[in-house]
């Protein structure tokens, strides 16, 4: 079970990465939009064993709001390209797996779906 954790207001938040992580941002009000845009457990708990400092005191590295932002926002973007790639690679793959299928066994349902037509016996 995760440990009790209580609601931190973004000011709580805010000071939380400046003094226990580390983290610096450009000003209060960039930090805010950051933190309202991205869920601060995913910036930080996301890129903290990456780019811990050591393990004793368990602060990040010197290192950016903006920059910890810009490498989920990288992160989320490439995620979508492979998503998306993996999407078209499944689709041709079904095309194919139908094509093959309809030109052995027909279009009829009853055919295609007889476990008869896969047996080990059929292919010999």
């Amino acid at each position: 079970m995760e440990p009790n954790r209580s609601f931190k207001t973004m000011n709580q938040l805010i000071n939380i990465l400046a003094e226990k992580h580390n983290v610096n941002f450009e000003n209060q009000l960039v930090a805010e939009r950051i933190l309202t845009d991205h869920s601060y457990y995913t910036l930080i708990n996301g890129y903290q064993e990456a780019l811990i400092n050591n393990s004793e005191n368990e602060q990040l590295l010197n290192i950016n709001l903006e920059t910890l932002e810009a490498l989920h926002v990288y992160e989320s973007n490439i995620s979508s390209v492979f998503l998306r790639a993996i999407v078209d690679i499944e689709q041709t793959l079904k095309f194919s797996i139908q094509y093959v299928v309809s030109q052995h066994f027909g279009i009829n349902q009853d055919n295609y779906l007889n476990p008869n037509n896969y047996t080990e016996s059929q292919n010999k």
